[in-house]
């Protein structure tokens, strides 16, 4: 797909360079997909974002040197195996189950370049052997659409975002340690002051608010809807989450606001 002197070009650009050179600005809200992988598998960005998970997207060319590179580290594939979602193939039984992790082919090369380091485009070596995260191909003949245009804007490969729960995303470089980031999502506590605290944080059947003053209490769905409203006069306030679909919410307390996961 790229020519003999991009690729050249790009094997001697740094792994910093990407962020400079398209992708999507940090702090950007990721555009949602629902994409197929090799082993005919569906996924949906925001249904994995919704159970709490972070996800981490690691968009190559199969002709890129530096892609490469970081595939034989094994980062992503640890990343993957430690901390993947719980019965995922692959995945270790003692999982902490926060995380989701996809390597995709977003250059737009052939899927039969994955495994096969004789193709045409000079692809680095077997991209599928070894990897147990899901790898996903956009040459158009399994997943019709791509997402190269929303997340691969530029000519410098690869981009590897951080997509936190409340959809935010981060171009992350080439960490050793992708781990290490998921603690820098917003998991919790955003109120202006520290007037109120909620737990457990992401929360499954109730939540506890403790609050330092009477206030009206609210919950906000992500479309903006109301799902709770109460004037509390108690300093600890209980509240029924299990029939909650999925998802992040926002608790507003008198003029301040925090935000939860509902898993």
């Amino acid at each position: 797909m790229k020519n003999s002197i991009l690729l050249i070009f790009a094997s001697v650009i740094s792994f910093s360079a990407s962020a400079q050179f398209g992708g999507l600005p940090d702090g950007s809200i990721a555009p949602d997909f629902t994409l197929i992988d090799e082993d005919g598998n569906t996924h949906n960005l925001y249904d994995l974002l919704d159970d709490g998970k972070t996800v981490f997207l690691d968009l190559f060319a199969v002709w890129c040197p530096p892609c490469w590179d970081y595939k034989l580290t094994g980062a992503m594939e640890d990343l993957y195996v430690q901390h993947g979602p719980a019965g995922y193939p692959g995945v270790d039984a003692n999982t902490t189950d926060d995380v989701m992790v996809f390597a995709i082919e977003a250059d737009g090369n052939l899927c039969s370049c994955l495994p096969d380091a004789a193709c045409n485009v000079n692809s680095q070596g077997d991209w599928l052997t070894g990897t147990s995260h899901p790898t996903i191909c956009m040459d158009g003949s399994v997943n019709v659409n791509t997402i190269a245009p929303d997340y691969a804007t530029g000519f410098f490969w690869p981009y590897i975002y951080r997509v936190c729960p409340d959809r935010t995303t981060t171009l992350i470089g080439s960490p050793a340690n992708p781990y290490s980031l998921v603690g820098g999502c917003a998991s919790g506590i955003e109120s202006v002051e520290p007037t109120f605290t909620i737990s457990p944080n992401p929360a499954v059947n109730t939540i506890n608010i403790e609050l330092t003053t009477a206030e009206e209490v609210q919950i906000f769905d992500a479309a903006g809807r109301t799902v709770f409203t109460n004037l509390n006069t108690e300093s600890n306030l209980n509240i029924d989450i299990s029939q909650y679909a999925k998802g992040i919410y926002t608790i507003k307390v008198g003029s301040k606001t925090a935000k939860f996961i509902k898993k």
